[in-house]
């Protein structure tokens, strides 16, 4: 989902944490737009005092502010409804789907007039975008006035993986690549140009599929549609509808299917399982945004897909927290405890780093501690949840009881802690062989209930465990709000 995120903010001049279900076509937004211009931002205007120092905060370029502004813009190439040079003022609300810009950004523009005289605004959800971003839009305005008429499916393609230090670089267009198009009983064949658009003229009314010729070595990440019938990001086959005279578009972010797998063992070179492992970039921005992560199988085995090109550092337990779950610090490859230690793996376009061998060096000594859970009519507490207490830290084990209440957890050994046990009544609540009454409706409330906490001394270990939920199997397991009158059985 990041991948998608960082696409809305190339796509427009503000990174938007806003979910669009439709997207008009460049054709589209320009019909439906007064003004319609390619410019560049001179000023900026942003409240001043408590306002915008709560509201704004910088972007990773450290000049963007989110938050209401008033911007003056000068039309540098007039497509509708304006003349060249001239100086617009556009009054940007404070929510994240509006677009947001900075001193001398050069955009494409799609202008709606607001509420005060002189004044406009770019919509959300909408096509206003930096320049490097509209080769779409500009391929159609620039064929203005006969395009104007013409039905037209367009579209681009890009690279979705921008390099692993700078996850906010621009990304790259992928031309010259093959386009099927099926629909209508034909098929239609063209091909993207340098700027990965590809587009094409008077096709008869119907739904088409857009079907790119995937260079060697990528894969299609997702389809982004515009215009002419489904949601933004939609299925791959999913057709799209061209109306006469009108204007839609199926863009697609491919990924390069670099690859980087291995196996995780312990000292004895015997296989981990589910040991979290990380791909950080080993230069340049080390945000999650960044960072690839998967875990170990049954047999040690871990795969990280969908690589950018790069130098990385691969970890396991990037925290670096000691647990009975993960009885060691952070690990490097091949065996560093220590981040310099590290050997750096390089992957470049459309290559497999394979065979990899991360090992844990030293594995902190364990204990097991076995029981049971019930309810407080003895009852077992199945698929109860299970957490380690020290001091005014609580920490999931990520291990539940089976059907019989029976548990099994691993702990560091000579750390004495307290273990608790958390039990959610299951759904359905209605039971046949119980004398309670439950109030139905849609809305459930399931309540958690908490066993005391049982010492653990971790000095060795525990069998025979047994923790209680203060619930009955036949208490009333799950309020509903609001009500109508109590079922009894």
């Amino acid at each position: 989902m990041w991948v998608r995120l960082i696409l809305l903010a190339l796509f427009a001049p503000t990174l938007w944490p806003c979910s669009c279900r439709e997207w008009p076509s460049a054709k589209g937004a320009w019909e439906t737009s007064p003004v319609v211009f390619l410019g560049h931002v001179e000023r900026i205007e942003r409240p001043p005092g408590l306002l915008a120092s709560i509201l704004y905060y910088l972007d990773p370029a450290g000049d963007r502010f989110h938050g209401p502004q008033t911007v003056w813009v000068k039309v540098d190439e007039a497509f509708k409804g304006v003349q060249a040079a001239t100086e617009l003022r556009l009054e940007q609300p404070g929510h994240f789907c509006a677009p947001k810009f900075r001193t001398g950004e050069k955009a494409l523009f799609y202008l709606h007039p607001t509420e005060t005289p002189g004044s406009w605004e770019a919509y959300g959800c909408h096509r206003t975008r930096g320049v490097e971003a509209a080769a779409d839009d500009l391929l159609f305005l620039r064929a203005l006035p006969r395009a104007a008429t013409r039905s037209r499916l367009s579209g681009e393609l890009f690279l979705s993986q921008p390099p692993a230090a700078n996850p906010l670089r621009r990304l790259p267009r992928l031309g010259g690549v093959p386009i099927r198009i099926r629909g209508a009983g034909k098929l239609t064949n063209t091909v993207t140009n340098a700027d990965g658009v590809y587009e094409v003229y008077d096709l008869p009314p119907g739904a088409y599929r857009v079907e790119p010729e995937v260079p060697p070595g990528m894969i299609i990440d997702f389809a982004m549609f515009a215009g002419g019938g489904p949601m933004r990001f939609a299925p791959l086959d999913s057709p799209i509808t061209l109306s006469a005279r009108a204007g839609a578009s199926v863009s697609f972010a491919l990924r390069e299917g670099n690859q980087v797998s291995g196996r995780v063992v312990d000292p004895a070179g015997r296989p981990l399982a589910d040991v979290p492992v990380t791909l950080e970039p080993a230069a340049g921005s080390t945000t999650p945004s960044s960072q690839l992560e998967t875990v170990s199988r049954e047999d040690g085995v871990f795969r990280l897909t969908m690589v950018p090109a790069g130098t990385y550092r691969l970890v396991a337990n990037q925290p670096g927290i000691a647990s009975g779950r993960l009885p060691f610090g952070a690990v490097y490859l091949p065996d560093a405890t220590q981040r310099n230690q590290a050997r750096i793996v390089r992957i470049g376009s459309r290559e497999r780093v394979e065979n990899l061998t991360l090992r844990i060096p030293e594995l902190k000594p364990t204990i097991t501690v076995t029981g049971r859970v019930q309810l407080t009519d003895g009852e077992p507490a199945a698929q109860a949840a299970f957490y380690l207490l020290d001091g005014g830290h609580r920490e999931s084990l990520y291990v539940l009881s089976d059907r019989d209440g029976r548990f099994r957890v691993r702990l560091l050994a000579g750390h004495p802690v307290r273990l608790q046990a958390e039990w959610t009544p299951p759904i359905p609540s209605y039971r046949q062989d119980c004398r309670t009454s439950v109030t139905t409706n849609d809305r459930p409330y399931r309540p958690k209930f908490q066993s005391a906490e049982a010492a653990i001394s971790a000095r060795s270990h525990q069998t025979g465990v047994l923790l209680t939920v203060p619930v009955s199997r036949c208490a009333p397991q799950i309020i509903w709000l609001p009500g109508p009158a109590p079922l009894s059985p």
